[in-house]
């Protein structure tokens, strides 16, 4: 995806950081980067931290977040209802309906 990109090093360490859900190391980080791409990368950093979001912006950031999350548990329930229908247990189906149904509700309210 990033092959041939000059920044194609820095994304593997980020997206490991982000499994880990860890915030990126900037001394580690240093010590792993070609010092331009380094020197580049903290410029960016530097500039987007410049731009002070206005209150509006942050809560949408977050609501798009709490929207991408519940889209995320939405699709983990989904084989798990499907598995319980092959094996006709209503009740584990209708809880977790219910349960679809409240995150679909949520992400429409967040959405609006």
């Amino acid at each position: 995806m990033y092959s041939g990109l000059s920044s194609e090093s820095l994304w593997p360490l980020i997206a490991d950081y982000l499994k880990q859900k860890k915030i990126p190391d900037i001394v580690e980080l240093k010590k792993k980067l070609d010092p331009k791409l380094f020197e580049q990368f903290m410029r960016i950093l530097n500039q987007e931290s410049e731009q002070t979001p206005t209150e509006s912006e942050a809560n949408d950031l977050i609501n798009t977040l709490t929207i991408f999350s519940l889209e995320k548990e939405r699709k983990k329930i989904s084989p798990e209802i499907a598995k319980y229908a092959k094996s006709g247990n209503k009740d584990k189906i209708a809880l977790l309906q219910r349960r679809v149904d409240e995150i679909s509700k949520k992400m429409m309210e967040l959405s609006q």
